[in-house]
């Protein structure tokens, strides 16, 4: 009889096959151990060399917001913020829409800022955090702030903008040195444009995808600067488990902290299944997880942990693939009652 990780890993072999993804990596930890770690296909490109999860680097799309979550946790422990703050007290000159927003509004997408529309999702414009704000600041707020629940990464781009400002610092330098330092996450990048990236980082990039009718054809170019908060970084899957497993050891943050990050929000009585930067299912099943799905341009991840099962789970897929998530639970259910 196969043991719980054989019968894992066929699932996973079948799902790259089956979908033909050009790359994925994949790996898992138990008990603060790494004990499955695969990739399947190669860099794509000129570059035929198979991918490999200590080194290939994918996009981990709203993933970021998990790392986001992290470091607005941190802007919290030291007292450099607080959640019901308003924005316009970092933001005064942001339209006001006749309604105030906070921090904690932002966070947990109850804002009602909208999402992406057009082809804004594609940009390839070398926008800063503050030039992207001028894409969605003028336009109505789809409801009242906290009134519903409606995730757009435009909170993120907005709640980057205010936490630079509390900081006194980038964005991207505060994350660096309270969280992926913090972490020892240190093949984590920032995923800036292709003249941005060393030449190193260049040949370790998959190349990205996009799924058609008729297969794979390469991705658009995008320029992520400007969202780094809600998905612009690049990382290798056995680095992102290291986020995850911070979630189980609630290290980096005060526990009080941990419990609002991790706590889901109820907008109207009902469950929005999202904390701070991190989503919260412990009450879907009788075991949850806590960890982010992340879809982008050229990019399909999971962060899934299971704390009563003290399980980690990385994936990453250098291709947006549609209806891919009930097969990936499913591999995942193998594991999460236990290993043996």
């Amino acid at each position: 009889m196969k043991s719980r990780l054989q019968r894992f890993n066929s699932k996973i072999e079948a799902i790259a096959e089956h979908n033909q993804v050009p790359a994925l990596s994949c790996a898992v930890q138990y008990k603060s151990e790494i004990i499955y770690a695969k990739a399947f296909g190669k860099h794509g490109g000129f570059n035929s060399n198979p991918v490999l999860p200590e080194t290939s680097l994918f996009r981990i799309a709203s993933i970021a917001k998990s790392i986001t979550g992290l470091a607005l946790g941190r802007m919290i422990d030291k007292k450099m913020l607080s959640l019901e703050e308003s924005i316009f007290e970092y933001l005064p000159h942001y339209p006001k829409n006749n309604f105030d927003i906070n921090i904690k509004h932002l966070a947990t997408h109850t804002s009602g800022i909208r999402s992406y529309k057009g082809k804004e999702l594609f940009s390839n414009k070398p926008y800063s955090i503050e030039d992207g704000l001028g894409l969605f600041k003028n336009d109505p707020l789809l409801f009242v702030p906290g009134a519903d629940y409606y995730y757009s990464s435009y909170n993120y781009v907005l709640l980057s903008a205010v936490m630079q400002i509390a900081a006194k610092e980038s964005f991207g330098s505060f994350v660096q040195r309270e969280v992926l330092d913090a972490l020892q996450m240190s093949q984590t990048f920032e995923d800036g444009t292709r003249n941005t990236l060393s030449r190193e980082m260049k040949k370790r990039t998959v190349k990205m995808y996009s799924k058609t009718k008729n297969g794979y054809k390469r991705a658009s170019r995008v320029n992520n600067t400007y969202k780094m908060a809600a998905g612009g970084y690049l990382s290798t899957v056995k680095d992102i488990l290291k986020l995850g497993q911070a979630a189980l050891d609630r290290s980096i943050l005060e526990p009080s902290t941990w419990d609002e990050v991790l706590t889901q929000q109820f907008v109207m009585a009902k469950p929005t299944y999202y904390g701070l930067g991190w989503q919260c299912n412990q009450e879907l099943d009788e075991m949850g997880y806590i960890g982010h799905i992340g879809q982008g341009v050229g990019a399909y991840t999971n962060l899934f942990v299971y704390p009563d099962a003290e399980l980690v789970v990385g994936l990453m897929i250098n291709a947006s693939v549609p209806n891919l998530q009930r097969a990936l639970d499913s591999a995942y259910n193998v594991l999460r009652n236990g290993i043996p």
